[in-house]
């Protein structure tokens, strides 16, 4: 059965990101290592490290919510953070990362976006 994505939410650090709208990923894949040698009839393959990918947030600017300042903070400080993804039917993804990007975007008529993208380090753990 689909999961909603409505009531789902992300917190850095333990405190919630406000306003995400919408989010994509983890997006990550493992490497290949070549192993083919000179008696292979067709390419061989090992399966290398996972890498757990990219996040991507969008949502709406609150310049003072707590988690987005902490955001663009770790940007600038190149430092990571400990985040929970809780999805609504109680999954949690946990994972490290850095603000890899922290831009915003406006249009006549519309709200202030947010638009973040953080680069996980380690493993992404399900529970």
């Amino acid at each position: 059965m689909a999961i909603k994505s409505q009531g789902s939410f992300l917190k850095r650090a333990g405190v919630e990101v406000a306003e995400i709208s919408s989010f994509s990923g983890p997006d990550g894949e493992a490497s290949e290592i070549d192993v083919t040698h000179l008696r292979s009839t067709a390419k061989e393959y090992l399966q290398g490290l996972g890498d757990e990918g990219n996040i991507t947030l969008s949502g709406f600017l609150k310049a003072s919510d707590a988690a987005q300042v902490g955001l663009r903070t770790d940007r600038d400080a190149q430092t990571s953070s400990a985040y929970t993804l809780t999805l609504s039917d109680g999954t949690v993804l946990t994972f490290t990362a850095f603000c890899k990007q922290f831009g915003i975007s406006n249009a006549v008529d519309g709200a202030t976006i947010l638009n973040v993208t953080l680069r996980i380090t380690g493993i992404v753990t399900w529970s």
